[in-house]
């Protein structure tokens, strides 16, 4: 028999939906909070979290979540959604790009928070511990933003734990992506503070969505994307009847990145294209891939890929100094090999 459940304080009985406003912090003059809809299903099952709007301007999943809420028929769901469509109200509401305006400080770097610290700490706090550690698994929706340009992929972190290291990639795997990068969040020198790192050393499956290209692009195939990869993986998970689509395959598993790094200031004029479904293409090593101008429109340096590798990210640089980055590259693997050492 299903029962009611409970998500931070808040009940959702069988077969409803609710949605409530959590009040992460109030000690200051702008009261902040965090959306949080529940829905719960007919048929007893997993619980899953959907989370997005981690950087408030990653606009296409945060859409998404909101899409999946409202369509979803609790009478066709075998267990519990748990949706946070923005994570990060602040940086939603004013419109910055990687920081909250009423601390400065990245959401996605202070995992696992503080349930006393500032207002980005206790939302991770929040997030984290009453939200994720209470679920059985963790999607998080997320996408280019203002400052990216880059391609569409799932990201799995691997642990060591062969157990969770196996789920979390075979559930990359039915969300349909064909390009999933991997980190190694346990190697000395990883970013500390990131929520798939954090919650996946608390053992709980997690996998990152990155489906659209950023730029404050708002297209209509990433966020239906996003929905049929999302329904790819509850009907994985058992949360809908049906069978998901066929695996991709193959996996391009993506790891060692590249930079590509100009060495003279000017303007920046790139001859790649991220092109296809997944906003990319195949480089070469040795293959051009830009080249540097002066104001005058006189050429200063020719930009080369390092490596053989697909085209990962092309920051929107038009005007750039000496030493800074303007694509990023990863190098491909054979899925095969990734649970070996």
């Amino acid at each position: 028999m299903v029962e009611a459940f409970s998500i931070a304080g808040v009940t959702c009985g069988p077969g409803q939906k609710v949605y409530h406003e959590l009040v992460v912090d109030s000690s200051n003059s702008v009261v902040t909070t965090l959306p949080l809809m529940l829905i719960n299903g007919t048929r007893d099952g997993p619980t899953l979290c959907i989370t997005g709007g981690m950087y408030g301007d990653e606009y296409p999943g945060i859409e998404a979540a909101t899409r999946i809420f409202n369509k979803t028929n609790p009478g066709k769901l075998s267990g519990r959604l748990v949706i946070l469509p923005v994570l990060n109200m602040p940086s939603f509401q004013w419109r910055t790009v990687g920081f909250s305006p009423l601390d400065r400080k990245d959401l996605n770097r202070v995992f696992p928070g503080n349930p006393n610290g500032t207002v980005t700490e206790r939302t991770a706090h929040i997030v984290l511990n009453e939200v994720i550690m209470k679920v059985d698994f963790h999607l998080d929706l997320r996408g280019g933003d203002t400052n990216e340009s880059h391609m569409s992929h799932t990201i799995i972190c691997r642990t060591g734990n062969s157990d969770l290291d196996r789920t979390c990639y075979d559930a990359a795997r039915a969300y349909g992506l064909e390009y999933v990068m991997i980190h190694d969040a346990g190697k000395e020198g990883a970013t500390p503070g990131i929520l798939l790192h954090e919650a996946t050393k608390l053992g709980k499956p997690s996998i990152i969505s990155e489906i659209g290209i950023g730029l404050l692009t708002y297209r209509e195939e990433d966020i239906a994307l996003t929905e049929r990869c999302a329904a790819r993986l509850m009907k994985h998970l058992k949360l809908l009847e049906g069978v998901a689509e066929p695996f991709p395959r193959k996996m391009n598993i993506m790891r060692q990145g590249a930079r590509v790094i100009c060495t003279k200031g000017g303007i920046f004029y790139p001859i790649v294209e991220q092109t296809g479904p997944y906003f990319t293409s195949m480089l070469k090593k040795g293959q051009k891939v830009g080249e540097i101008k002066n104001i005058r429109g006189e050429f200063l340096e020719e930009l080369r890929s390092p490596v053989d590798g697909v085209l990962h990210e092309l920051l929107p640089k038009r005007v750039v100094f000496g030493g800074e980055t303007v694509i990023l590259i990863r190098t491909i693997e054979d899925s095969s090999d990734y649970f070996k050492d």
